[in-house]
Formats: C-alpha cells, structure tokens, sequence
C-alpha cells in the first residue's frame, strides 16, 4: 500500500516535517555510493520513497512506525546517507525516516566522561561541543560530517580505533523505536542491545546514543614511515603494535599516495619541487605522548627505518579526513571494505592488486589497523567505463574483491544491498539469532526491505 500524507499527517505533531514533492523524494533515492547506471536500472529501478518524515519526537517515530505497520507500508531509516552501499535508501517505496536534523547534545557527563546525543547528531557537532570542555571524541569516522546515528547502525571502524577498537564498544547505551513501534532503553547488558548495533537500520530504528569520550590529548604528533615494499611495511606494523599503543594508524600502498600527490598538484599548481609525498608504501601512526613517541623513534632508529616527522605527515594526517576527494580523479569510485587479519592483509593486497589488473584498474589499497589483530583493509579504484558491459564488469569488481576477501579469512565491513550475499560471512554464528528477533519483531519484513534478509534480491544481485 501506497503511503499518504493526508493519512501520516494525523499522527505526528507540529514539530514534524513530512516530505512528498518529487525534488525532494528524488534526494532520498540515492546515497553517496557510485552504482553503475547500467546496473541500476536492472537492480534498482526506482528508490524514491512516497514520502520522507523528519520526525520531531520519539512519540512521532512511533507514530510513523505504527502508521506503517497498520498498512503494510516499508520503513526505511536514514542519517546523512554517507555510508554508499544502499542500506539507507527505499527499495519497495513507504516512508524514509530521516534523523538527520535531530542534532542535539542532550547530556555531558564529565565526571564519567560520556556523552548524549541524537542519533542525527554530526561528529563535527560533538567534536565542537568536547573541544569546549576540554574533551575529546576516542574515536569517529573519516567522514566528519555523518551522524553518530549512522555510523553506530552501520561499521564503527575510522580514527582512532587501533587504541580504542570500534565505536560500537563505546556505546553504553541506546534508545530506540523497534520494528514493532515499541520503546526501547537499552544498555550492552541487554539480551537486545547487540541487535541493533551494526545491523543497518532492520531492527528498528535508534533515537540517541550514549557513548564514551576522553579528555582531550594535549599533542597529537604524526609519523611517516616509509618502506620499499608492502610486505615489510604490513610486517613492521605488526611489530609496532606489539612494541607501542599508537592513538592511530594507517597503511597506504605506493597508489594511493600517487593520487594523493595528483591532487595536491591540481590545487597547488606551483608546487615546488621535493613537496611531494614520497611515492612508495607507508604507515602513517599518530601518538598521543610524547614519551611514547620518543621511544617510538628510538625504536625506529634502531631499525634503521626511514621516518618522516615534518610537514609531509601532517598533511598526510589532515588527510584523513578527505578520504573522497579521490572522486575528482574519474567519475566512477567504487571499493571493497573488508575487515582482514592483520597477517592476511599482505597477501590480500598482492591479490586485489592482480585482479584490478584483470579489470584494466589500478588499485589503491589502504588500511586502518584495529586493536584487535584486524584491519580495516579498503582496495579502492577509479575508473571511465567505455559503454555499458565496460561499466558493468569494472563495477563487478568491488564484489570479486569481497570474494577474495572472504576466502582469506576476511569478513565484510558492511552490507546495505551491495553485499547481501555475505552477510553470513559478516555475522557468522550471530545471524540465526539475528533472523529469529527479525521475524519476531518484524514477520512482514517492512522495516528496511529489500537488502540484508531478503534472499530473491540476494540470488538477484550474486547472479
């Protein structure tokens, strides 16, 4: 059944806003993803959704859920839409939730050091907030303007993470509006909690988040250290984690540094020589202490590694926040995201770096390293597809990648609709448990459909 404004509107309260004119339901259609026309149009023909609500209280989020329910009409929830895979997109029409503007900071808590925030709440919002306490986020996404909301339903694996492991382990608690429009306080002691977390909106839907946070560092001192060859720089950050906590740290193949320095000669055109990055595989590791750091260089010296403190690795640190600006090289950007065993990433590079070859492009590979043994391990390409089947075949490649991901001890970062096969992959032993509260909450599948549980688009999408 189709969603009517004249029907919602009844529901919800003054401080709600209900969208329903083409320019803006053409908006909510997509996501920062890059798909391939020439697959849209065969596997996502239409995602407008009939109408988008920004719902201005919990008590109206029930009321759109309830209202939905009642008529058999799709619930899909939505932050700022940054995570490309089309798990915050309509695929079967209904009604978009969009939590975008519910920016508020309810609650600091400095004693023990945790904050309150709505679930449509920027990193840089709270990241300003902090600032102004003499506080700071432990860890956030490379994308700075996404929603707490978002990034707690989807990965929770950015900056930060090699000291403090994923975001989803600073959660304490979460309030939330099930699939069957029923409120929930939740805390990681409940059976319920983990159901929500990483599970990209098919439970229901969060209204705010209380997390952890930390006083603010007083330096923040980056290091490049520059290698040969992939191998002993995958192998030399193994070491270092052993030898040192760093609050962060990333590798970066020869590739991607290439288009970094592309850049940087598209916005300085009058760069002087000797400016550039070096060209070759690095770390990228940002320390917190600097007694800490100084050790680290000892240690490096001993090794005889080749380390950069100037100018370079802060750029190579501001950096971090800019991961997209690489679209500007090509129209098409497309990627796998695994998260890969820290031993396995190297094999895994020298895989993906073969295949690209195969598809006729060249591969940029980095990683965030986690303080579990893991790695956030993202090969990403550019491309200019020459028609249709060109197009097709080099998109196929973000899914051949997971492939290969998966058969390396792998498993994927997030699935949206891109990487419905795999979800066994990704949950492993937690899924049949996850299915079970999905039916149980949620039997006619309306909230978020189309992606995750359902298997004709899963067979659809893996034919």
């Amino acid at each position: 059944m189709k969603a009517e404004k004249s029907n919602l509107i009844k529901q919800l309260s003054s401080s709600s806003e209900i969208f329903d004119e083409p320019s803006s339901l053409r908006i909510y259609s997509f996501d920062q993803g890059e798909v391939p026309k020439s697959l849209k149009k065969h596997l996502l023909p239409d995602s407008r959704p009939d109408l988008a609500v920004q719902p201005g209280t919990i008590d109206d989020l029930v009321g759109c859920i309830r209202y939905g329910l009642e008529d058999d009409i799709p619930l899909v929830p939505r932050g700022a839409s940054t995570f490309g895979m089309g798990g915050a997109v309509a695929h079967h029409g209904g009604i978009l939730l969009d939590f975008s503007m519910r920016r508020e900071i309810y609650e600091f808590d400095e004693e023990n050091a945790t904050i309150r925030v709505g679930a449509g709440c920027r990193w840089a919002d709270v990241s300003e907030f902090l600032k102004h306490k003499g506080f700071d986020l432990c860890t956030y996404p490379t994308s700075f303007f996404s929603t707490v909301g978002g990034w707690a339903s989807t990965g929770g694996c950015g900056i930060g993470c090699t000291r403090f492991g994923s975001f989803h382990g600073l959660i304490r608690a979460i309030t939330v509006v099930t699939a069957a429009g029923e409120k929930r306080n939740l805390t990681p002691s409940d059976a319920e909690f983990s159901h929500f977390i990483g599970t990209e909106g098919q439970m229901g839907a969060i209204w705010d988040i209380t997390f952890s946070v930390r006083k603010k560092p007083n330096v923040q001192l980056p290091f490049l250290i520059v290698f040969d060859d992939a191998d002993s720089a995958l192998q030399c950050a193994a070491e270092l984690l052993k030898e040192f906590q760093p609050y962060h740290m990333k590798f970066l193949d020869a590739s991607r540094i290439h288009e970094i320095n592309h850049l940087l000669h598209e916005e300085h055109a009058n760069l002087e020589s000797g400016m550039d990055l070096p060209e070759r595989p690095l770390l990228l590791i940002c320390f917190e202490d600097s007694s800490i750091a100084d050790s680290f260089c000892s240690w490096a010296h001993k090794k005889a590694l080749f380390v950069v403190s100037d100018f370079k690795a802060h750029l190579l640190w501001r950096e971090r926040m800019f991961p997209l600006r690489v679209k500007r090289i090509a129209p098409g950007l497309l990627a796998s995201e695994l998260i890969l065993p820290i031993d396995r990433v190297a094999a895994f590079a020298k895989k993906a770096s073969k295949l690209g070859a195969q598809f006729g492009v060249q591969l940029a590979v980095e990683c965030y390293f986690l303080n579990d043994s893991t790695a956030l391990t993202l090969p990403v390409y550019t491309f200019h597809s020459h028609g249709s089947i060109d197009e097709a075949l080099k998109a196929s490649l973000a899914f051949v990648l997971t492939q290969a991901g998966i058969r390396m001890g792998g498993r994927p970062y997030g699935i949206g609709i891109w990487n419905s096969p795999f979800l066994k992959h990704k949950f492993g032993s937690r899924l049949e448990a996850l299915k079970y509260y999905k039916h149980s909450t949620d039997s006619r599948g309306l909230f978020n459909p189309g992606k995750f549980f359902d298997l004709k688009f899963r067979a659809g999408l893996a034919g």
